[in-house]
């Protein structure tokens, strides 16, 4: 296969980085504003109540879009079908989550205000963009897939800040959350003939039923992946500690949120359709499209954290620089599998995913249970070990790449990024050499050097393999 990527994918992974960076920058950028505004006991409240969320929204059918995508346009039932399953689904769940919130000082440490009830219409809005996003993602939408994540980012994000400024940081920062998802489904279903009316056709359900349930199955485990450990550290630390961990896994959420969109709008479009035997080929794209957008600024953050995190996030939050440090390379190892992952679903193997998914969630959690009591940090160790061992799982299964596998990450992902861990190091000791690092603007002068170092070598080194 020639080494040059289609136009489509190219483009496909182009737009990716828009819609994934207009999800991550925009977001990473109001979060930095409120965790400035707030102190760790206060910011813990809502990020808890976002990772419930998210783990009730993962108890519906998401997978059935996993199924439905691999379904022309023309077959309208299963779409019918799948935009009635996501309706009901979504009002169900918010009506679970709102239910939770008003239980959660029976079952947290940290009791969630009842005005976070109005986080539940996200889970609807989320449940309502996915059949219509399913249509673009088949016709390779790429532009207007990945324009609706910076509108949405925008408009978001000014109707966030302008509440927090009225009323409150906490009502503002929810309002945000679910402003965004508002947007999205409305950039996504209005005006692109993309939206089919709910219809339960029994007949299409049934063909969706079992691999839609494996397909869910592992989105749930994946979730449980991401969020349960952070309500289960809710029931048992301080909700200070539990502020400093919640600042580590907003780094890894961005990885995990970045993937997400290469995984929709590319990975799973590319892996549905193209030739089995060209797939090990697009692995080692995707290893490096990952590699460039999330390796190179986690690898530089975590090499200089214990001055950016104050820099970035404020004085207060100096104690969690080793958990965002060790949390953010973990998300990267979840985005890297993130692109086995694609494969395995839209190829059908998702009882494999499942499998997995349900191992590593028990070992999550008596991971957890046995590491709480030595600190976040020591939590957000195990994290990482666990993502990268399971990440290895992943791309082993797929069995696309057999005797590449090792090629593939040293070429695509473990040289390119040790060149940016030597050059960012050297940038950022020349830097603090001349100016020290005693003053903001010193700090500023210090990262930026080596954000900028780092950065060109990874563009250098990782974009023409994409």
């Amino acid at each position: 296969m020639s080494e040059t990527a289609p136009p489509a994918t190219r483009s496909g992974a182009l737009w990716s980085i828009v819609n994934g960076g207009a999800a991550v920058v925009i977001p990473f950028g109001v979060f930095v504003l409120f965790a400035r505004m707030m102190s760790p006991h206060e910011l813990s409240p809502i990020l808890l109540a976002v990772a419930m969320l998210e783990i009730v929204k993962a108890l519906g059918p998401q997978g059935v879009y996993d199924v439905v995508i691999r379904q022309p346009e023309s077959d309208t039932r299963h779409y019918e079908s799948a935009a009635a399953l996501f309706l009901i689904f979504g009002l169900g769940l918010a009506a679970v989550f709102c239910g939770l919130v008003l239980i959660s000082p029976l079952i947290l440490r940290i009791t969630l205000p009842p005005v976070l009830m109005i986080l539940g219409l996200k889970i609807v809005f989320d449940y309502l963009v996915m059949q219509p996003q399913a249509i673009l993602a088949r016709r390779m939408a790429f532009r207007r897939l990945g324009a609706r994540g910076l509108t949405a980012g925008i408009v978001s994000g000014t109707g966030g800040l302008a509440i927090a400024a009225l009323l409150s940081p906490l009502l503002g920062l929810a309002s945000y959350y679910v402003l965004q998802s508002l947007m999205v489904y409305l950039l996504t279903a209005v005006g692109t003939g993309a939206t089919m009316p709910p219809r339960l056709d029994r007949p299409a359900m049934r063909e969706m039923a079992a691999e839609g349930a494996r397909a869910s199955g592992v989105r749930l485990t994946a979730v449980g992946f991401n969020y349960l450990d952070q309500l289960m550290l809710g029931a048992m630390v301080l909700p200070a500690q539990l502020g400093l961990y919640n600042l580590g896994k907003r780094i890894e959420v961005v990885a995990i949120t970045i993937v997400s969109s290469f995984g929709q709008m590319m990975f799973q479009p590319v892996f549905a359709t193209a030739d089995p035997g060209h797939r090990a080929h697009h692995m080692g794209r995707g290893i490096a499209a990952i590699s460039l957008v999330c390796g190179v600024p986690l690898v530089v953050l975590a090499l200089h954290a214990s001055l950016a995190v104050p820099f970035i996030f404020g004085a207060q939050w100096l104690p969690a620089a080793p958990v965002v440090a060790l949390l953010g390379l973990g998300g990267l190892a979840r985005a890297l599998g993130g692109v086995a992952g694609a494969l395995l679903t839209v190829s059908g193997r998702n009882a494999l995913l499942l499998r997995m998914g349900f191992w590593a969630a028990a070992i999550s959690v008596a991971m957890i249970f046995g590491l709480a009591s030595f600190g976040v940090a020591v939590v957000a160790a195990g994290v990482l070990a666990r993502n990268i061992v399971f990440t290895g799982i992943q791309f082993h299964m797929t069995g696309d790449a057999k005797g590449q596998l090792w090629r593939l990450f040293l070429h695509n992902c473990f040289l390119p990024l040790a060149a940016v861990a030597v050059v960012s190091v050297a940038a950022g000791m020349i830097v603090t050499a001349l100016l020290g690092a005693g003053t903001p603007l010193a700090i500023f002068a210090v990262l930026a050097a080596a954000g900028l170092a780092g950065g060109g070598v990874g563009a250098a080194l990782l974009y023409p393999r994409m």
